[in-house]
């Protein structure tokens, strides 16, 4: 009965043929390549599906910034391969050293430095055990003030990014990530923000902070709500006016 309560669950809001898809690929017996935060995987889904129906996913960039173990990541395309969607690249840029160093607005909050370690090689190893596809799969590695530049972008010959997932904690990484972003989102582009309520959901710390920002020196776009999501995480969809 409860079985059946939770498929009826899922039918309702468009999720149970991808996690029918996540069963079928996805092996119990390996429990370290696991969602860290189970509840961003329904707003990828609800993203990746309202990006589609408006024709804005073909022909796209999805750029993931903080990918830990990859799981996402990973999640990500195999759910894109089920929604027929062709021409999609994904990006994810992470120091696979953890946090950087806490400081300035970002001290005094639960993050440390070095948190959220995972080798390169053991997200490569996860990713191609779960078959990633290379050829529109690519790994960024290094601190963001380093690789958040012009050149990575002409260097990957970036696209318009039709969903974005920022899961990097801190302010300081944030505004980085959101400054890289900014020539990247076209017509309307879905931002997820994994820690939108850390530090006490205080607006001027953190993601929020950073968001808020990042809105004030750019007022050509605007930004509307569109998914809260495991008590931590808030998702917005970003319009850029003509």
């Amino acid at each position: 009965m409860a079985n059946l309560l939770v498929r009826k669950a899922l039918r309702s809001i468009g999720l149970l043929e991808s996690a029918r898809t996540l069963k079928r690929r996805f092996r119990p017996a390996d429990r370290v390549f696991a969602p860290c935060t189970p509840h961003l995987l329904i707003a990828v889904n609800k993203g990746l599906r309202w990006c589609s129906e408006r024709g804005l996913a073909e022909g796209s960039d999805y750029l993931e910034f903080g990918v830990y173990r990859g799981f996402t990541f990973w999640y990500t395309q195999a759910l894109a391969a089920d929604m027929g969607i062709r021409d999609l690249r994904f990006f994810g840029f992470d120091s696979f050293f953890g946090l950087p160093r806490i400081e300035g607005p970002d001290t005094g909050g639960e993050f440390q430095e070095g948190a959220y370690t995972c080798a390169r090689r053991d997200v490569e190893m996860f990713l191609t055990t779960y078959g990633v596809d290379w050829d529109k799969t690519h790994l960024v590695e290094g601190w963001y003030d380093e690789t958040l530049t012009r050149a990575t972008r002409q260097r990957y010959q970036l696209r318009r990014c039709s969903l974005c997932v920022i899961d990097c904690d801190l302010y300081s990484s944030a505004r980085l990530v959101l400054e890289f972003l900014e020539p990247l989102v076209g017509e309307a582009c879905v931002i997820l923000f994994d820690d939108w309520t850390s530090f006490e959901n205080q607006e001027m710390r953190g993601e929020q902070k950073a968001f808020t920002e990042f809105l004030h020196v750019n007022p050509k776009f605007t930004a509307e709500p569109f998914i809260e999501f495991g008590g931590h995480g808030k998702g917005f969809i970003v319009r850029r006016s003509v």
